[in-house]
């Protein structure tokens, strides 16, 4: 998927910060049996609240841990399919998140901000009739970078 977002983050303390982080993107998803493959299109809606905390560094270069939780919902072809023709369940769109990031000021006024994170929440959806998923949890790697700037000083 490629997602935009916005965050808007506060100091809490020298060590300790908290972002809330909204995004949305679209991308697609492809289900391979054996030489067939099927397309499809999907969206993804997320809402996190996250704690940072500093590790190394300094105001200028900073890298920190990342934890928290979010709401991650995705709208997908199969998705869409079972729950018009009620033969899936919906599981829980709560979601676990862990990483790093990393700042480093590119002027007074201007940062560069990067994170790595792990999404983890349960699979999305259960088709009834199927041998199910085999691993229950969900692991959505995510990369962002992007430029930052106080709104205030």
């Amino acid at each position: 998927h490629t997602v935009y977002g916005l965050a808007l983050a506060t100091t809490v303390s020298q060590k300790f910060g908290a972002e809330l982080v909204l995004g949305a993107g679209s991308g697609g998803l492809e289900l391979v049996s054996g030489s067939d493959a099927i397309e499809l299109k999907s969206t993804i809606l997320v809402a996190d609240i996250r704690g940072k905390f500093r590790i190394s560094g300094n105001d200028d270069a900073k890298i920190g841990l990342v934890g928290g939780v979010g709401y991650t919902t995705q709208k997908i072809g199969l998705f869409d399919y079972a729950q018009t023709t009620d033969a899936g369940e919906f599981k829980a769109k709560l979601t676990g998140i862990v990483g790093l990031s990393f700042d480093a000021a590119l002027s007074d006024r201007l940062h560069l901000s990067m994170e790595m994170v792990d999404r983890i929440r349960e699979q999305g959806i259960v088709i009834e009739g199927t041998t199910g998923i085999k691993e229950p949890t969900q692991h959505d790697v995510t990369v962002t970078a992007g430029l930052s700037f106080p709104l205030g000083r």
